[in-house]
């Protein structure tokens, strides 16, 4: 048994070793995103990406992997207050964020071939965030009339920066063209635009579908 379990590992580690092709992979994702702050009581909500990226090798299954993605995200918070005055007058008073962004990965990993239609990645770098929009939404019903509304949290007057570095980590399977993964991203960039207010950082958590073009 011991020998039998050598020589898979030694297949493996053959196969792992050989020179791979390089390839692009268009993406989709489903998002978990959750700002993390000692001031506010913040809640994961969900949104979606899409995206490509570019796997070139760079000696054997070493890999760089830039990409570009498209994000949509929101999250809540269970106390409005720093963003609305006196939200408790409001009747069926909810809201949450509504985000979009730019991300610009540049990741380094290794790539562990099991067969030629099968590989697991493993993976970790930097993304860059551009926040495009960020809306404080929120809906509530007044004298019995409903109301929807928005508040810009970017420009002059804004409450968060629109730009965001996060260390990105994550694992993959390829099954022939097919690739699921799961990938995490941790903001350490401070996010609120107001002097001496709490440190904010945007966290978010990443399910994976994807098509690689070998």
């Amino acid at each position: 048994m011991k020998k039998i379990f050598i020589a898979l590992l030694a297949a493996v580690a053959a196969f792992s070793a050989s020179a791979q092709d390089d390839y692009l992979s268009l993406n989709a994702s489903f998002n978990l995103s959750r700002p993390s702050s000692k001031g506010s009581d913040f809640k994961f909500g969900p949104g979606v990406s899409i995206g490509a990226d570019y796997t070139f090798f760079v000696y054997n299954s070493v890999f760089v992997m830039p990409g570009i993605n498209f994000n949509f995200s929101t999250w809540k918070i269970k106390d409005a207050d720093d963003y609305l005055p006196d939200p408790s007058k409001y009747e069926k008073f909810s809201s949450n964020f509504r985000a979009l962004s730019i991300g610009i990965p540049v990741v380094a990993g290794y790539q562990f071939g099991f067969s030629e239609k099968c590989s697991l990645k493993l993976y970790t770098g930097l993304q860059a965030n551009i926040g495009l929009t960020n809306k404080f939404h929120y809906s509530y019903q007044l004298a019995g009339d409903k109301f929807n509304e928005d508040i810009d949290m970017y420009g002059s007057n804004g409450l968060w920066k629109r730009f965001d570095l996060a260390w990105k980590t994550g694992v993959g399977v390829h099954i022939d063209n097919f690739y699921v993964g799961l990938n995490t991203q941790i903001g350490f960039l401070n996010l609120n635009a107001k002097k001496g207010g709490a440190t904010i950082h945007q966290n978010t958590i990443q399910i994976t579908l994807g098509y690689s073009f070998f």
